[in-house]
């Protein structure tokens, strides 16, 4: 799994203003201290609002998610709702993470799978291990692995759930068919990234806004913020980069392309034959920083749409 580079991430800004409102509350929850450890595999109760404020929180409030891997020099992969989350190889250095989760959380039943591999040549375990789900009420979820519990030898493959409610209902991947990888399928799929490649590479900035704005909403929702801006700042950020002298996409190859299924088979991650950015720009020397954007897509009403 990639993670967007600071150019890739221009078609997710929300705008200056938005973007910045974003990262201070996103680093107002990081602050929040975590519990103390609870003992191994146990997943704390549903939150409960209380009687004064849960109007607020089930009718206009989303709850922001964060989920923190704690330092660890442990070999693991987490997934949320089938989601790819975070995964770190052992080694000497230690490793921890914290990031934003929301778009991923479902409406309902959610699950956190987790594994943890054993060591290396049979290597006695490094560290504890922990994965904390967090909220903006809250501890939502925490798993515990300690290496002297003799009860659970390495490897670990793991799941725990919570439940969780979004006044929005659920997201357009959460409900959409389980797909298949056939023929046909990658087909329209191609068709669908193809409309995406000639957007942009036409700089289109209606067409590019419009392909983009559902990941847009959904970042915006995700972040309690003003879906409005999210939709005007993309298309900002459309038309600063589609200014750029020489600006162009590089062509794609069709026939070579690759394609992960994520969210349980409801989603579809595209890729090129090396693993990189199917939507790229084309400028300057290789080593430069480039324009990219990661697409996942899901079926909405029978239609491809772009949700991650």
């Amino acid at each position: 799994m990639k993670h967007d580079t600071v150019a890739g991430n221009l078609p997710r800004c929300l705008g200056t203003a938005v973007a910045l409102l974003g990262f201070l509350r996103g680093t107002l929850l990081a602050a929040m201290p975590p519990p103390s450890a609870p003992a191994l595999h146990t997943l704390p109760a549903k939150q409960t609002a209380p009687a004064s404020t849960k109007a607020k929180i089930t009718m206009d409030h989303y709850s922001i998610y964060a989920l923190d891997i704690a330092n660890t020099k442990q070999a693991f992969t987490v997934y949320l709702n089938g989601w790819f989350i975070d995964a770190h190889g052992s080694g000497p250095q230690g490793y921890f993470s914290s990031q934003l989760v929301g778009k991923y959380i479902a409406d309902g039943q959610n699950t956190v799978s987790i594994h943890i591999n054993a060591p290396a040549h049979g290597k006695p375990p490094l560290d504890p291990f922990r994965v904390h789900l967090r909220n903006s009420e809250g501890s939502v979820f925490v798993y515990d692995w300690e290496p002297d519990n003799p009860k659970h030898p390495l490897p670990v493959e793991t799941q725990g759930h919570f439940q969780a409610h979004l006044p929005h209902g659920p997201w357009a991947w959460q409900t959409a068919p389980k797909t298949t990888l056939d023929a046909p399928t990658k087909t329209a799929i191609n068709a669908f990234v193809k409309r995406l490649f000639d957007a942009l590479n036409t700089k289109n900035v209606d067409e590019a806004t419009a392909l983009f704005a559902p990941r847009a909403k959904d970042d915006a929702v995700s972040r309690n913020l003003s879906v409005t801006e999210s939709e005007k700042g993309v298309r900002d950020e459309w038309i600063k980069t589609f200014a750029k002298p020489g600006w162009r996409m590089d062509p794609i190859d069709y026939a070579h392309l690759n394609y992960t299924l994520f969210a349980e088979n409801r989603a579809v991650e595209v890729t090129r034959a090396d693993d990189t950015y199917v939507l790229r720009d084309n400028v300057g020397k290789p080593e430069d920083a480039h324009d990219s954007f990661d697409i996942f897509l899901c079926q909405v009403k029978g239609q491809w749409v772009l949700v991650r």
